[in-house]
Formats: C-alpha cells, sequence, structure tokens
C-alpha cells in the first residue's frame, strides 16, 4: 500500500467553500445593517438643510423686493 498524500474528497471541498461563502455573507449582512441606517440619516439630514436653505432664501429674496419697490415696511399698530 502506497503512501499518498491526502486530498480531500469533493464533499468536504463542497464544506469548505460554504464556510467561506457564510463568512463573506455574514460580513456583507453586518455592513449593511450598519451602513443603511447611516445613510437614512444622511439623507434626512440633507432634506432638513434643503428646506431651511429654501426658507432662507424665500425672507431674504422677500427682503429684497422690498428693498427694490421703495416701500417702506409697514408697520401695523395694535390699539
Amino acid at each position: 500500500m502506497s503512501m499518498q498524500p491526502y486530498q480531500p474528497n469533493s464533499i468536504e471541498q463542497q464544506k469548505q467553500q460554504v464556510r467561506k461563502d457564510a463568512r463573506t455573507t455574514a460580513i456583507a449582512l453586518g455592513v449593511t445593517a450598519v451602513s443603511l441606517p447611516i445613510a437614512l440619516f444622511a439623507a434626512e439630514a440633507m432634506i432638513v438643510v434643503v428646506i431651511v436653505a429654501a426658507i432662507v432664501a424665500i425672507y431674504n429674496g422677500n427682503k429684497v423686493r422690498k428693498a427694490i419697490s421703495g416701500k417702506p415696511d409697514q408697520k401695523r399698530e395694535l390699539y
């Protein structure tokens, strides 16, 4: 009986491949689970910034329009 080096059979190779794939899948799921909430928070923050910027632009635009028209601010007196 001759001594041959150990060669894993195909079932053993499949098991090793499944272990590698499982590790890769776990890492991918972990990265997704961590990055998704961060991305959603960043998108929400950008929406808030855009809304505030629009409000400021409208407010400043109204001030400029009043200044160009030359009309004084009409302050109402409350009786």
